[in-house]
């Protein structure tokens, strides 16, 4: 069975340092990136089709003035 130390003894000090690492980087990403987690996604999918569809309308255009 495996025993668990405390701080001073390493194992489980490692771990809860490692966590406690790992939760801090991930809330600097939700704080400088949060906006992205909770982004609209039919408002971006639309803003996604539309600049789609500009570029593709705009390579059609230059393709018949080419020909």
């Amino acid at each position: 069975m495996l025993k668990s130390r405390n701080r001073e003894g390493d194992p489980a000090g490692i771990c809860f340092a490692a966590i406690a690492t790992g939760e801090s980087i991930i809330n600097r990403f939700y704080d400088n990136y949060g906006k992205a987690f909770r982004a609209q996604v039919l408002q971006q999918w639309s803003i996604l089709v539309g600049l789609i569809g500009t570029l593709l309308g705009l390579t059609i255009l230059v393709q018949k003035q080419k020909d």
